[in-house]
């Protein structure tokens, strides 16, 4: 019986079973983005609450696909759900988080109201229903005093409020039938006539309209109550946009607005009251039967006239039992409030994405709202990384010697493979392809997300091992005897620090005190490695080239910069490699001055506390840090944000110089010549016993720091005491983790797996694993038919970033070498020599000129074949000399053999790209 041998390393198994899963990632977008919305139908959005026994109607509004909805205008109008759903009773802390199918909405403040409107009004017309999303939109302008207007206003009386020049107005109608309704209408139809014939006429129209009402018919009016509102709402259509086109076919507009006018004109659909809530008076009048008639009119219209009607407000209290006050009619603050939030975001989105009261990121608002378009910069990105680069890697894997310019192919897929993920980064963030979703704020979450991977991660313990490791580091050649802070002890700290971080970041918990306080621990654990392991190879290796420095910040902030441009953000936006690579500089230049005097203890704990003095007040002090923004600003045409930049320094300001001088002790206790006799002695037993009093008082400090933070109410009192007690449990977690041998020479191998990659995690994360400049989470939309489709999104989502990750930390390894030009470098080209010299070639000539191997006898053997006499093939030669001698000279430009000259054209590269990307922007 033959056998089939599988070929197949396990490697080159996990890398195609990954190749698959991202091939399969791409079709369901597709499918998701171009036709999967031809084929599902959302719930019934005319469905009775489940407050009654009543059977729901069978109309339903489709499902489009996201090609015909590509802004999400009508997701945002016509859908959603809670991601937050009250239980049984109300609470404060539910119905805050509303979420649209496929986008972000944002939640408008003061400010956001004040740049958007610029002086403009917001008219609601209706009856109370209206009337409370009039003061929920006035609450956010003013909480305390949209609560006092409340509080004096008549209940059945016109209404205004101004802050900030926005201008609200609230009209009495509940029939929908007044001279004031009519007058709004005439001042919109006119603003947008003006808008078309751009006459310059002062526009006295409303930014936006919302009309509403249907309540007091049913509860006043007996006989023909559906006919009297069909009639008010008949007298309202022809002031809307009319359909583009007449069809005979039922075809539902996701959201008819107007394309020349930014202006809105909204219905709102009849409020189904809580019908258990209702008084003896009221359920005798308001039933089912006349709420679903007169909604089922509205979405006719909106199905066949094209009226806009925001079916949105109906999902936000469809079987939400808690989202009722007692009356049984209106709806609880949080819920007025995310309807208050779906008019601003389809009236104000827009003007937001493209930059008008903002920078253009984090971008948090993509309902509604188109991103920018690409740059020349990003084209040039996209069109090189998807066409160029794969061209070019072909050419190089048949024959790479065939262009004599090209890196090597080993460099030229690193470069591929550094690119790819970059164009990920901006088709998930920076288009609607994907979709996002928002955070859900759970502490239950943050520890399932923590708890799970941990566990993973202990089981995986293992004796550390020698330097040469594999691929994901589970075959290893035991090696113990691991020093102190060893490099398995450091990469395994920082994977299950990134674990931690990115659980936090995932479930949103900035607002848990113990969560925010443990996380920001974490980063001081890492900074506190950082001033450890730069200091230890300074003191050691005594290496302070410009090779050292340059392979250093280049490996900490080539995907930064990259994505940087890609992305339109700035360098400080992805604060943490700006932050090492800050303290870096500050301990190469700590170090560095009189280098020779770093074997004295007091004399380099002296330099360490000069330099803290130095960088605490050019940081502390306000002048410095703004004087030069302001030189980087005019001079390199970045906008660097101070006071960010500031905190970030400031909230681990002292724990780099405590890995200073732990690097420093340890190092100096290690290389005195008492340190083996010492050995000598720990290994007496009473020395031994007193050896556990260690770890024993690590605990002790331990306690002693969770009872110093457990006083702070909120983080902003616990920054200002960070930076002087952070280093108490970190230095006590280092004594622990070190103060026993098996301690020492055991690791987890998958956490330094993933803390190898933990940069590139951390940065990624912003754009592939998270949504909207990590103000939301992305989502493929391919399992929103699934109950647990949040948790198959994310175990798709998390394995592609962190299998991206690691082929970027693999990939910014071999273009760091090869920037440097040691291993996987420019390797692979043909050799160029100089001719050799001779007094007849030098009066030809007149130099020397490079030619490659094997010309001299290509040349003879072409005129032994009958070719040319000698004087042409001395003409041809020449011609020829001069040729290869212009590919030499390209090729020393290209090459940049000397280091500071290649940095050079790399920091002119990035000035160039500064300059004209803010002008084509």
């Amino acid at each position: 019986m033959n056998t089939i041998k599988l070929r197949l390393s396990p490697l080159q198994f996990i890398h195609r079973s990954f190749f698959l899963l991202i091939f399969g990632v791409i079709l369901s977008v597709t499918y998701r983005y171009c036709w999967l919305g031809k084929r599902l139908r959302v719930p019934a959005l005319l469905e009775v609450t489940a407050f009654t026994a009543t059977e729901p109607p069978l109309t339903v509004l489709p499902r489009y696909s996201d090609i015909r909805d590509p802004f999400k205008c009508g997701a945002l109008m016509n859908r959603g759900k809670w991601s937050d759903p009250g239980r049984a009773w109300y609470s404060r802390k539910s119905y805050q988080v509303w979420q649209p199918p496929g986008c972000l909405m944002h939640e408008y403040k003061r400010n956001d109201l004040a740049t958007c409107l610029q002086s403009k009004r917001l008219v609601f017309i209706g009856d109370s229903t209206t009337r409370q999303i009039f003061w929920a939109t006035a609450k956010k302008l003013d909480d305390d005093g949209a609560r006092d207007g409340m509080a004096a206003a008549h209940k059945h009386a016109d209404l205004e409020f101004r802050r900030d020049g926005v201008g609200l107005e609230f009209i009495w109608d509940p029939y929908l039938n007044s001279s004031r309704l009519h007058q709004e209408l005439e001042a919109y139809r006119n603003s947008m006539h003006a808008s078309i014939e751009n006459d310059g006429k002062k526009r006295k129209g409303a930014a936006l309209v919302l009309v509403g009402g249907g309540l007091w018919f049913a509860r006043h009016v007996h006989v023909n109550t559906l006919g009297e509102f069909r009639d008010s709402i008949d007298s309202i259509i022809p002031f809307m946009n009319p359909p583009t086109e007449a069809t005979s076919t039922a075809k539902p507009r996701q959201f008819v607005r107007n394309h020349v006018s930014k202006d809105l004109l909204l219905v709102a659909p009849v409020q189904v009251p809580r019908y258990d809530f209702l008084s003896p008076s009221r359920s005798e009048t308001i039933t089912a039967e006349k709420i679903d008639a007169m909604n089922d009119y509205l979405l006719q219209l909106s199905e066949f006239q094209g009226v806009d009607v925001v079916w949105s407000f109906r999902l936000m209290t469809q079987k939400q039992r808690a989202a009722y006050e007692q009356s049984g009619l209106h709806v609880v603050d949080n819920v007025a409030g995310r309807k208050a939030d779906v008019l601003l975001n389809l009236r104000c989105n827009a003007e937001s994405a493209n930059g008008i009261d903002s920078q253009g990121y984090p971008n948090d608002r993509t309902c509604c709202s188109n991103y920018r378009r690409p740059g020349w910069v990003q084209w040039t990105g996209l069109f090189g990384t998807l066409v160029i680069l794969p061209l070019l890697v072909w050419i190089t894997r048949t024959d790479h010697k065939r262009i004599r310019l090209l890196p090597s192919p080993k460099v030229l897929r690193a470069l591929l493979m550094f690119l790819l993920p970059v164009v990920y980064c901006f088709y998930a963030d920076r288009t609607h392809a994907f979709e996002k979703m928002h955070k859900k704020r759970s502490t239950g979450e943050f520890i399932a997300l923590s708890a799970v991977p941990l566990s993973l991660g202990l089981l995986s313990v293992r004796q550390s091992a020698s330097p040469q490791t594999s691929a994901f580091g589970f075959r290893e050649e035991k090696a113990p005897n691991q020093p102190f802070l060893s490099r398995h002890q450091t990469e395994e700290w920082k994977g299950w620090m990134q674990l931690v971080i990115l659980s936090y970041h995932y479930s949103g918990t900035s607002k848990v005190i113990w969560i925010y306080i443990t996380v920001r621990l974490l980063v001081a654990s890492y900074l506190f490695m950082t001033g450890f392991g730069h200091t230890m190879y300074f003191y050691n290796k005594g290496d302070y080239s410009l090779r050292r420095v340059a392979g250093v910040l280049i490996r900490l902030n080539l995907l930064n910069c990259v994505l940087s441009y890609m992305m339109r953000t700035d360098y400080l936006f992805y604060y943490f490699a700006p932050l090492v690579s800050f303290w870096f500089i500050v301990i190469y230049v700590t170090m560095r001055i009189e280098q020779s005097h770093n074997g004295s203890l007091s004399f380099t704990f002296g330099k360490i506390v000069i330099s803290a003095v130095i960088v605490t007040a050019f940081t502390k002090v306000h002048g410095p840090l703004e004087a030069v923004s302001a030189i980087v600003k005019h001079t390199c045409r970045l906008h660097w944000d101070v006071e960010e930049w500031r905190f970030r320094v400031s909230l681990d300001m002292f724990i780099v110089y405590v890995g200073m001088l732990v690097a420093v002790l340890f190092a100096k206790a290690s290389a005195s010549p008492r340190s083996q006799r010492m050995d000598s002695i720990l290994k007496h037993r009473y020395v031994r016993h007193l050896r556990l009093a260690l770890p024993l008082l690590s605990l002790a400090v331990f306690y002693i720091f969770v009872t110093l933070a457990r006083p702070f109410p909120d983080k902003y009192e616990y920054n200002r005491r960070h930076p002087y007690i952070s280093f108490l449990p970190i230095v006590a977690f280092t004594i622990i983790r070190n103060s026993h041998h098996h301690l020492r020479n055991f690791h987890s191998p998958l956490f330094a797996w993933l803390g190898r990659c933990s940069l590139e995690t951390f940065t990624l994360q912003f754009h592939i694993w998270m949504a909207g400049d990590t103000k939301g989470l992305l989502s493929l939309g391919a399992f929103d038919m699934w109950s647990k489709g949040k948790w198959y999104n994310f175990a798709v989502v998390t394995t592609m970033f962190i299998y991206v990750s690691w082929h970027v930390a693999k990939a910014t390894g071999i273009l760091t070498q090869s920037i440097l030009r040691g291993e996987g470098g420019w390797s692979g080209e043909e050799e160029v020599l100089p001719v050799e010299k001779s007094s007849q070639d030098e009066q030809r000539r007149g130099s020397e000129l490079p030619l490659r191997k094997g010309h001299d006898s290509r040349r003879q053997a072409h005129i032994t074949a009958g070719g040319p006499s000698n004087d042409e093939a001395d003409n041809w030669g020449i011609r020829r000399a001069a040729t290869v001698r212009w590919k030499w000279l390209l090729m020393k430009l290209w090459k940049c053999e000397d280091l500071p000259a290649r940095l050079g054209v790399m920091l002119v590269a990035m000035w160039f790209f500064n300059v004209v990307s803010l002008k084509s922007d």
